[in-house]
């Protein structure tokens, strides 16, 4: 994904959706499928095809045989991100505020550049329902610019 080919990210695209595809099914391999919609959505952002990721979300979202809470934290993290992401550019400010919210609270600690990434949305999200952040948390992951 580090290369700027969008050919071979297309490619790659089209070669996760097939994988998708065959962990979407019940088994215990499915629980991979959340870790390549990630990764989908990872490479549509990167494209600028985020309306791509509707479809994988309503796969998602609409199978049976996925209990969210199956899943391992950081895969829930990151498609919590990538799906907060997606409602703020729909202006759904409320659900991308509870979707990036998760994703902060659930972030492993430890990752300081990933804080940064959801906060670098979740702040914006939170200052348009009339919520202010502290002074103290934009000096911590370097977001006075936000301000």
């Amino acid at each position: 994904m580090s290369g700027k080919n969008p050919d071979k990210l297309q490619a790659a695209g089209s070669f996760l959706m097939k994988v998708f595809g065959a962990l979407a099914v019940k088994g215990p391999k499915r629980v991979g499928a959340l870790y390549v919609t990630c990764q989908l959505f990872k490479i549509y952002f990167r494209l600028g095809t985020v309306n791509l990721c509707r479809s994988v979300i309503r796969s998602i979202e609409t199978a049976r045989n996925f209990d969210f809470e199956d899943f391992p934290v950081k895969d829930k993290v990151t498609y919590m991100y990538y799906t907060g992401r997606l409602e703020v550019f729909n202006e759904n400010f409320l659900v991308a505020d509870q979707k990036l919210t998760y994703a902060l609270m659930h972030c492993n600690p430890q990752s300081e550049s990933n804080l940064r990434k959801i906060l670098k949305f979740l702040i914006p999200v939170k200052l348009s329902i009339g919520v202010l952040p502290r002074r103290t948390l934009l000096e911590k992951y370097n977001l006075l610019e936000i301000l």
